[in-house]
């Protein structure tokens, strides 16, 4: 019947009453009665095969303050399987509380502040597409017809140039500039500018005349950049395999 048969100290500071007031009175007066059917059907359901079971109770003390309290209850069975007396620890977890309170708080913000981030990057992206869109298009409707005009006009080595730089360009407007320059690869400067010229289809005699280099030297740039590409024991084609570089 949830009379209180033996109380200890603690137990009567922590509520505020001496034992003989505690003593022989029934303790579901001392819980909120919100949650006394609740507790009554979990004691209800221990048994001599199940016969532990912990539980947080909320309750408000005399002062008015919100406290938290942790149980662990056990129920004594005899013999013969009746129930004989429950056996209940208790601790007061109040700060705990009180501290998950605070960590919930604090990570309902981060959250908040998390999608307000995705969301600033998400613009940032467009942005940055809306930038490229325009410099493609200034490109192509400014450059370009400039570019068909001057080669009309140039000479054949000028002609390569103009190609040239029309290739370098485009590849500006497009992510191989990127791509060739990642940390991974460790390509030095003339090496890209290199890969740049091959990835156009020019040969190494062409290359050598537009960077003023011997052809021996344009030799020794590629076998560099297929060891750094990892292509020495691969029979890839070097212009074939720079235009398929993925974008990581």
């Amino acid at each position: 019947d949830y009379t209180h048969t033996f109380v200890n100290k603690a137990y009567c500071d922590y509520f505020g009453h001496p034992p003989e007031e505690m003593l022989g009175h029934n303790f579901m007066i001392m819980i909120p009665e919100d949650y006394r059917s609740v507790l009554d059907g979990k004691l209800r359901n221990l048994s001599a095969e199940n016969p532990f079971m912990t539980h947080e109770e909320h309750t408000v003390s005399e002062s008015g303050e919100d406290r938290w309290q942790q149980w662990s209850d056990r129920a004594i069975f005899d013999d013969s399987g009746r129930l004989v007396e429950f056996q209940a620890v208790g601790r007061d977890i109040t700060e705990l509380k009180k501290v998950e309170r605070v960590l919930l708080k604090r990570e309902k913000e981060l959250e908040q502040k998390n999608i307000a981030l995705k969301e600033v990057l998400e613009q940032i992206g467009m942005e940055k597409q809306n930038i490229r869109d325009e410099i493609v298009a200034n490109v192509e409707n400014l450059l370009l017809p400039i570019l068909n005009k001057l080669r009309l006009e140039s000479s054949q080595i000028e002609g390569k140039y103009l190609d040239l730089f029309q290739c370098t360009l485009e590849e500006i407007t497009s992510s191989f500039g990127k791509r060739i320059n990642l940390p991974s690869f460790q390509l030095t400067r003339r090496e890209i500018e290199v890969c740049s010229m091959i990835k156009t289809g020019l040969s190494s005699k062409e290359i050598a005349e537009l960077l003023h280099i011997s052809p021996n030297t344009v030799g020794r740039h590629r076998n560099k950049i297929r060891s750094k590409l990892n292509l020495i024991k691969s029979n890839h084609n070097l212009s074939t395999y720079l235009s398929s570089i993925p974008a990581n």
